[in-house]
C-alpha cells in the first residue's frame, strides 16, 4: 500500500480569513516573518528522531540561502536554495503576493492574516476500499509560541499539522510544526512519518538577515 509511508509536510495551501487577538501586530507583514533580501541566510541542524521524539540522531547542518531575485511571469521572485527538511536541494522561488508567501507555482506557504482558523483538511482513504486511513488538519496557530533551538529562544506563530491515524483508533492528533519567528524566519520545523510516528527535524542554529 503505496500510502504506508506519509510525510506529513507543512503544505502549500490556499487559507480562509480568521481574525483572533493571537494575531501579530496589526502593522507586521509576511515578510516580517520570512524576510525576502539577497543575502539573507539560515543554518539549521538537521536530526531523525523516533517515535517517542526524545532520542535523535544528527543528520547534517544545512544552510538554506536567499541567492538572487528573478522575474517570473512579469512577477518578481527570490531565489532560496539549500537542502530542505528532506535533504531535498531543490531550490524555490518565494514572493509576497498581497501579504502571503507564495512560491513560483501560486501555492501560499506562510500567512500572518489567517490566525486558528482550518486552512486546510484532508482524509486519506486506503483505496480500493473505503476506510479512511488518515486524517489530516492544518492551521494558523498565533502567539505564544515559545521554541527552543541552538539559536536561542523565540516566540513564534507555527503553521501546523495535525495527524490523525482514524483506522487504528487514534482520537488524539499528533502534531507536526513549522515555526516563524518575527524579524528572524524559520525557527523550526518537523515532519512525521505516519506509520511509526518518527521523522526528521529541523533547528536553526545561525542565522543573517541583511537589514541594509
Amino acid at each position: 500500500m503505496k500510502r504506508l509511508i506519509l510525510v506529513i509536510l507543512i503544505s502549500l495551501i490556499a487559507f480562509q480569513s480568521c481574525k483572533e487577538k493571537n494575531n501579530p501586530d496589526p502593522e507586521d507583514t509576511v515578510l516580517d516573518y520570512f524576510p525576502l533580501k539577497v543575502g539573507n541566510y539560515w543554518v539549521y541542524e538537521r536530526s531523525s528522531c523516533d517515535s517517542t521524539w526524545t532520542v535523535c540522531t544528527t543528520l547534517s547542518q544545512d544552510t538554506c540561502q536567499i541567492t538572487k531575485d528573478t522575474i517570473i511571469n512579469d512577477k518578481l521572485y527570490y531565489k532560496l536554495e539549500g537542502n530542505n527538511i528532506l535533504g531535498n536541494d531543490t531550490p524555490i522561488f518565494l514572493r509576497d503576493s498581497g501579504d502571503y508567501l507564495v512560491n513560483s507555482l501560486g501555492y501560499i506557504q506562510l500567512s500572518i492574516d489567517e490566525i486558528n482558523s482550518v486552512l486546510y483538511e484532508e482524509y486519506i482513504i486506503n483505496t480500493p476500499q473505503t476506510d479512511t486511513l488518515y486524517y489530516i488538519i492544518r492551521e494558523m496557530i498565533g502567539h505564544p509560541n515559545y521554541v527552543i533551538v541552538p539559536a536561542g529562544t523565540f516566540n513564534c506563530i507555527d503553521n501546523r499539522t495535525t495527524l490523525f491515524r482514524v483506522k487504528e483508533g487514534i482520537n488524539e492528533g499528533v502534531n507536526a510544526h513549522n515555526y516563524y519567528s518575527k524579524n528572524v524566519g524559520r525557527v523550526y520545523e518537523n515532519v512525521l512519518f505516519a506509520s511509526s510516528l518518527s521523522g526528521i527535524k529541523s533547528e536553526l542554529v545561525y542565522y543573517n538577515i541583511n537589514t541594509d
